[in-house]
């Protein structure tokens, strides 16, 4: 009996992907949803959510993300609602989310050029030293504009202690390239929170390298 069942599942799982995968119907479906007279698109068996959502409603970043394990799908459903140039409800949160997560520099993009005003609000480069795409994105940003670090996109002193202990070299480098400023309080903490990070060997010769970054 159980068998039959995950069998069941199985091929109706199988199916349901087909259909979200194939372009012309998954568009189709979707543009249909809000003429129904029960709009509800079930994703509670896809997503951690326990209750249904309209597909209209989902409007709160934080729903996109949080389960690895179907992010894929999770993006492909949030790049339908930027095409249809919908507005999202942004918290801390869903942005700490979308930095870690996504690996898409259009949707990341999108996101910082319509809200960045509240990437002011978390420390960006700190987040996304967990995913080089979303990284090498803001980098790329400061590098055309290097006001950002004055505006959305500040490295502090928080920043920098952050980095030293739990990221690697590639990115310290970066950020410390990139800092207004290394003062003296900085360079004095460099490397005694170096040797916290797990590539601790790595990051203190980076500084030794570079004394411009730490004090001996």
């Amino acid at each position: 009996m159980d068998e039959t069942i995950n069998t069941t599942l199985f091929v109706e799982e199988s199916q349901f992907w087909k259909v979200f995968h194939n372009k012309y119907l998954f568009n189709y479906i979707i543009n249909s949803i809000p003429l129904l007279s029960n709009d509800h698109f079930d994703i509670t068996n896809y997503y951690p959510r326990t209750h249904k959502t309209k597909f209209k409603d989902l409007l709160n970043l934080d729903c996109f993300f949080g389960n690895k394990y179907n992010i894929e799908s999770s993006m492909e459903l949030l790049k339908l609602k930027i095409k249809h140039n919908e507005d999202f409800q942004i918290s801390t949160e869903g942005l700490r989310l979308l930095i870690k997560e996504c690996k898409d520099v259009e949707v990341l993009d999108y996101f910082f050029q319509r809200y960045h005003e509240y990437f002011i609000q978390i420390d960006t480069f700190q987040t996304s030293t967990t995913n080089k795409i979303a990284f090498d994105f803001f980098y790329s940003k400061i590098q055309n504009d290097p006001k950002l670090l004055y505006g959305p996109l500040p490295i502090n002193q928080s920043t920098i202690e952050s980095v030293l202990q739990n990221a690697e070299v590639y990115y310290i480098e970066k950020i410390l390239s990139m800092a207004p400023y290394i003062d003296q309080s900085i360079k004095n903490f460099a490397i005694k929170t170096a040797f916290l990070n797990k590539n601790a060997h790595e990051v203190v010769k980076f500084l030794l390298s570079n004394p411009q970054y730490c004090s001996l």
